[in-house]
């Protein structure tokens, strides 16, 4: 059976250190990230060429349609690490409801 996992918010300092961590560990990892990078940007940020798939939170929906791009096994089980959050400035400086819509997009997300 492939170990896999799916990351949102890969890019920041957790979400990178885990991917790493999975990929050494033989895990299928398909990353998730707000930006739009280029090969080479996503190969230096993660220090491995990753399954990386630019979406937004608020788009978290579309994402079966868009994990085709990557060598997903929908057949295996996996696991999600769900580390996307935002704010205005910063993760924590957001408005009520701004974070309840974080909440939402994390529920929408499983």
């Amino acid at each position: 059976m492939t170990k896999q996992a799916i990351i949102s918010g890969s890019s920041g300092l957790v979400g990178r250190k885990l991917a790493k961590l999975l990929v050494e560990k033989n895990f299928n990892v398909v990353c998730l990230g707000r930006n739009n990078l280029t090969k080479s940007e996503i190969k230096n940020l993660f220090e491995f060429e990753a399954n990386y798939i630019p979406i937004e939170m608020s788009d978290i929906l579309t994402l079966p349609s868009q994990i085709g791009s990557t060598d997903w096994d929908f057949n295996s089980e996996g696991v999600f690490y769900h580390f996307a959050w935002s704010g205005d400035t910063k993760h924590t400086d957001g408005t009520l409801d701004q974070q309840l819509q974080n909440v939402s997009y994390s529920t929408d997300a499983l």
